[in-house]
């Protein structure tokens, strides 16, 4: 217990660093490729690049992954973001293509940092609460898109994008150094299940399926476009990297204050997830319909807390939805079929996107495309209720 205990301190806080290096990646990596070629398109391309490596690399690490190498992959991946790092020292006007290298590098590294650490979220919550250890870790993980945003927009306002570099690289070396405490670390697979067997069998249960479509449409919806187009948006407004990390920090802060506020008092309850969705459907709609910088900031807000708060009540759902099923001692498997559903999902919201945006290259038409894929959270609320559902009907208790 005291190993597991420890364990799980280690992953919040492993968890923590590795989402400062994230939040860098997704805000300011986008502005820094933008300020040097001006291309919107690009952007995003270069984005679903990313989403295609780490479909294809998750399901390859999927089939490879055993308890041996586990830690060893888990470590590989605070080596392939310092390696990308170093490569963005050297990214220019003219050696733009290496924005290709480094996003490779970046995707192989986030399948080897997630594909390990969520099945050891996954094994480590199962003598505590997952929805209270997915919160704990939801709330600590939250801090980073607190502090990261506001100190890497500062660094690089009063340094430069080097300086920051430097900061990623001490950080990748903390968590690989952190990662060496871990034990009991990995939990081999009980079945040995084909490509096929497992997508068959994540089917067959009613909770695991519907929380697999209500996963696979959040990420459609809220989770992979509209992250990048904000602080995309965000730097048009404001024209500079320091506000930029000034008001991500303030909106995260926000955000992050309203998700305790709902964990301690509101919980994930069905008509809850609702009512969150109309805010976040209704701010959509208020950007296309007033464009303007203080619309903006309240879509933001309001996207920001909506979007914690959603995938709150989503990834405890997800990491319980393997309850009874072949699944349960098979975390490695369960990982790729939920985590396929992502990188699919998230390919064709970008798609949609740079077809929006190429039919009309305006800043208005970023707004629209955030408005439409929106809407399609209801779609995944009905799917979420539907799988929390299942669980009352199968267990005779409130999931929340």
């Amino acid at each position: 217990m005291n190993n597991e205990r420890r364990d799980r301190g280690l992953l919040i806080f492993i968890n923590l660093a590795v989402q400062i290096m994230f939040v860098f990646y997704t805000i300011f990596f986008n502005i820094f490729i933008y300020s040097i070629n001006n291309n919107v398109v690009f952007v995003l391309l270069l984005n679903a690049f990313l989403f295609f490596v780490h479909l294809l690399f998750q399901l390859f690490l999927t089939k490879i992954l055993t308890k041996k190498n586990a830690m060893t992959i888990y470590r590989l991946s605070f080596v392939l973001i310092f390696l990308s790092i170093l490569l963005a020292f050297f990214v220019t006007a003219s050696t733009i293509w290496l924005a290709w290298i480094i996003m490779a590098l970046y995707g192989v590294a986030k399948m080897c940092f997630y594909v390990p650490h969520e099945i050891a979220v996954m094994n480590k919550g199962k003598n505590v609460s997952m929805k209270n250890f997915v919160g704990l870790s939801s709330i600590v993980a939250s801090l980073s898109a607190i502090l990261s945003p506001f100190l890497s927009g500062f660094i690089i306002g009063q340094w430069s994008y080097f300086a920051i570099f430097g900061v990623i690289l001490a950080l990748a070396l903390v968590a690989f150094v952190c990662s060496i405490f871990l034990k009991d670390f990995y939990i081999e697979p009980k079945t040995n299940l084909s490509l096929k067997q497992v997508f068959v069998e994540s089917h067959k249960n009613k909770k695991s399926k519907y929380a697999l479509y209500a996963f696979g449409l959040e990420k459609f919806s809220q989770a992979s476009v509209i992250p990048i187009l904000l602080p995309l948006l965000l730097f048009f407004k404001t024209g500079g990297e320091m506000s930029v990390g000034l008001y991500s920090s303030l909106i995260a802060l926000f955000a992050t204050i309203i998700l305790t506020l709902y964990i301690t008092f509101i919980k994930n309850k069905p008509l809850s997830m609702i009512i969150v969705t109309f805010l976040n459907v209704s701010a959509s709609i208020m950007l296309v319909l007033w464009t303007n910088f203080i619309s903006f900031i309240i879509y933001y807000i309001v996207r920001e807390s909506c979007h914690k708060i959603f995938h709150n009540g989503m990834a405890s759902t997800i990491f319980t939805a393997n309850v009874n099923t072949v699944f349960e001692e098979n975390k490695r498997e369960w990982h790729m079929v939920f985590s396929t559903y992502n990188q699919i999902c998230s390919m064709l919201s970008i798609m949609l996107a740079i077809l929006f945006y190429v039919i009309s290259p305006t800043e208005i038409s970023l707004t629209i495309i955030i408005a439409v894929l929106s809407v399609t959270q209801f779609i995944s609320v009905y799917f979420l209720n539907k799988s929390d559902a299942v669980q009352v009907e199968n267990k005779g208790e409130n999931p929340t």
